[in-house]
């Protein structure tokens, strides 16, 4: 096993359906493992910080991407993630 997927950490428009797990749940399964964690499900700009700072060392986005200016998106989340690698 090279990481884990840890999610849905909040509702998302790709999988309605699916109950959210939040925040605590990432650092409850950063307590119980040392493998890469990457966070997933209704990740934006507006909380990526949150989801790391719990213990997740990636996240994973598609909504939060892909709805709006794809490029500005994808900036935004990339600076966002370089602040928390700093």
């Amino acid at each position: 096993v090279d990481y884990i997927g840890v999610g849905p950490v909040f509702r998302s428009s790709t999988k309605p359906e699916a109950k959210a797990v939040g925040v605590e749940f990432v650092r409850s399964a950063r307590g119980m493992t040392g493998l890469t964690l990457v966070a997933i499900g209704g990740i934006t700009a507006a909380n990526a910080l949150e989801v790391l700072d719990a213990g997740a060392d990636g996240i994973a986005a598609a909504s939060a991407l892909l709805e709006g200016d794809i490029g500005k998106n994808c900036f935004t989340l990339k600076k966002i993630i370089a602040t928390r690698l700093q």
